[in-house]
C-alpha cells in the first residue's frame, strides 16, 4: 500500500522546562506491533503540585482516545490528532493517552 500524500506530524514535547501549556511524551507499548501511547500532562498539574510541596500528589482524571481515520488512516503524532489531544488536556485538565493502534 502506498499512501498518497505525507499527512503533517508532530513530535512529543517530554521536556519539563520548556513553556508549552501541555506536557506530552511517547511510551511504548508493543516494538513488534509499532504499537505505543502519547501521553498528554497539562502543565498546571505540574505547577500545582510543586506549589503545594506534595509531589504526586495531583490526581487527575484520564481519557484514553482513539484518533479517527477508519483504522486506515492517521497517527497518534498526525498533527491534526496532537493538537486535539494537546487542547483536550489543557482545557479540560485532563490527562489524555492517545493510543497508536495498527493500521489495516
Amino acid at each position: 500500500i502506498k499512501r498518497l500524500y505525507e499527512i503533517p506530524s508532530t513530535p512529543a514535547a517530554p521536556d519539563h522546562n520548556s513553556s508549552t501549556p501541555t506536557i506530552t511524551k511517547d511510551v511504548t507499548l508493543n516494538p513488534n506491533h509499532n504499537t505505543w501511547v502519547r501521553i498528554f500532562l497539562p502543565r498546571q498539574a505540574l505547577d500545582n503540585t510543586s506549589t503545594n510541596n506534595s509531589v504526586g500528589n495531583t490526581k487527575l482524571p484520564f481519557i484514553v482516545y482513539y484518533h479517527g481515520g477508519g483504522f486506515i488512516l492517521l497517527s497518534v503524532d498526525s498533527t491534526m490528532n496532537h493538537d486535539f489531544s494537546f487542547i483536550m488536556a489543557l482545557q479540560l485538565s485532563v490527562v489524555v493517552i492517545s493510543v497508536e493502534y495498527r493500521l489495516a
